[in-house]
């Protein structure tokens, strides 16, 4: 029932423009970061706990044993780093909705990568050593691992920051749950706009600018789920959080490996003359480090999961991906045959303005699809 509340609200939320539910995110991230850092601060001026700062943890060798003790695999390890940054390339959808998206864009992202990248680093080192090297093992370990977060927050700062945190960590939930509703919602957004799903999910609404029908639609499709879900008796968490989570995070880590690809082909045919350091070498070196992971991953899948693993939905996972895969390409491929146009149009950016992500040609309209072309000159 909670989640069902949940979804309603941040249905509400979504109806309106992006500028809304933006500065209720704000807030939430706001808060959930400065709680952290109060924490991190605080063990971090009284010289940690006791092993001390334990700086030897930024060792990326000794990371994953402190102390000489096991903690987790490499692989369990680049699963969780990479889950923590689920989303990030959600950025590039909000072009069309901001000033000046070639500016922004890039440089939001950049942060979004570079800043919670760091922030991570230093929360999980002050937490760590806040504990002491025995206690983190023992802690993360035990029937309620948060209290690797809560006992540190209570010995440094306080019992009125545990419950502080307690409740951010459900409105950071919150957040999290809302920020990935948009996301989805343009992504059915656009491909309604293109006409490769129904087209009523490109609308966008007339005051509020919002992809008000794609966002009802997927407040129905996390309903049912939630429904699914709750008529079998499956635990929220585990079942829920960490099962669709790890499908998730499985399926899109595939997705970022082939558009590494991607980025390689299609500057080398198209603009040779760009940086080779963004248009080659860095998608090679990104595109063989995501392999790797996708091979760790499914190594660590089983641990990922922890007791959930003996569901049928964790051993249909691997499955689930291959079958949206092949789905995917040869829906492409069918595509590509049958409607060049409308393929070529695909993902394409409204507000571009150069040869590197324009949709309609002004001296030859007749490149895109009518319809489609219609809709963009509404939208501009």
């Amino acid at each position: 029932m909670c989640a069902i509340v949940c979804v309603a609200a941040i249905s509400v939320l979504s109806f309106f423009e992006i500028g809304v539910a933006a500065k209720l995110l704000t807030v939430l991230l706001l808060t959930e970061i400065a709680i952290l850092a109060v924490l991190a601060v605080a063990v971090l001026f009284q010289g940690g706990g006791p092993d001390g700062l334990m700086p030897e943890v930024l060792n990326p060798t000794a990371a994953f044993k402190p102390n000489g003790l096991p903690v987790a695999s490499i692989g369990l390890a680049m699963f969780i780093a990479f889950w923590s940054w689920t989303g990030f390339e959600s950025t590039v959808m909000y072009g069309e909705e901001s000033r000046n998206p070639k500016k922004i864009i890039p440089i939001a992202t950049m942060i979004a990568v570079t800043g919670v990248g760091v922030f991570y680093i230093f929360v999980s080192w002050m937490t760590i050593a806040g504990n002491g090297a025995d206690q983190s093992i023992s802690l993360s370990t035990s029937a309620n691992p948060l209290d690797l977060f809560f006992a540190p927050t209570e010995t440094f700062v306080g019992n009125w920051a545990v419950t502080t945190m307690e409740w951010l960590m459900i409105t950071g939930s919150f957040a999290c749950a809302m920020a990935f509703h948009n996301a989805a919602s343009r992504y059915g957004y656009s491909l309604g706009r293109e006409g490769l799903m129904p087209r009523a999910l490109g609308r966008t609404h007339p005051r509020h600018g919002s992809p008000y029908v794609a966002s009802f639609t997927q407040t129905i499709v996390a309903a049912l789920w939630l429904c699914g879900f709750a008529a079998f008796s499956k635990d929220p968490y585990l079942d829920v959080f960490v099962l669709l989570a790890v499908l998730g995070t499985f399926s899109l880590l595939i997705v970022q490996t082939i558009t590494m690809v991607a980025v390689f082909r299609y500057f080398s045919q198209h603009h040779p003359e760009e940086n080779v350091w963004r248009t080659k070498v860095a998608p090679v070196v990104g595109g063989l480090s995501m392999a790797a992971v996708v091979v760790l991953m499914i190594d660590n899948l089983d641990t990922a999961a922890g007791p959930a693993a003996t569901s049928l939905l964790f051993k249909l996972v691997p499955y689930i991906s291959a079958a949206l895969f092949i789905w995917g390409v040869a829906q492409a491929l069918y595509l590509r045959r049958a409607d060049p146009v409308k393929y070529a149009t695909i993902g394409h950016v409204v507000l571009a303005d150069d040869s590197h992500g324009a949709v309609v040609d002004d001296d030859d309209p007749n490149t895109v699809d009518p319809d489609l072309a219609n809709v963009i000159e509404q939208e501009n």
